[in-house]
């Protein structure tokens, strides 16, 4: 039995593990939400139309196994910039200008390996 693993059927017989469709839509506009300062709640019916949109579509092109890894890639780009634009249409001015300035904040640091302690010593 595998614990704490989450199991969900999809069309086909193949199984995917993960998040489901809604819950990984859910986590984009919670993150949407918190980079603009809050949503109305028909921004968020947008946002999560949009996004269940891309995660579809995206989920479609990488299934697609007539495609070469680069026509893959730019599909999946080319989803990536249409959402954008969907998302920032749905945003007021103020709402964009916080969202820009919340993705140039640098993720916090993770150190590499060059500036980690050796094992077994204190700093």
């Amino acid at each position: 039995m595998l614990a704490g693993t989450a199991w969900a059927q999809r069309p086909g017989g193949t199984e995917r593990r993960g998040p489901s469709l809604e819950q990984r839509v859910a986590a984009r506009v919670s993150i949407l939400e918190e980079q603009v300062g809050g949503l109305t709640e028909e921004q968020k019916a947008k946002a999560s139309e949009v996004y269940t949109r891309q995660l579809k579509e995206m989920g479609s092109v990488r299934q697609d196994t007539s495609l070469t890894p680069a026509q893959r890639r730019e599909k999946l780009s080319e989803a990536t910039k249409a959402t954008e634009g969907a998302i920032s249409a749905i945003l007021t001015p103020e709402q964009k200008e916080k969202r820009r300035q919340a993705e140039e904040k640098p993720e916090r640091a993770q150190p590499t390996g060059k500036e980690r302690e050796p094992a077994g010593t204190t700093p």
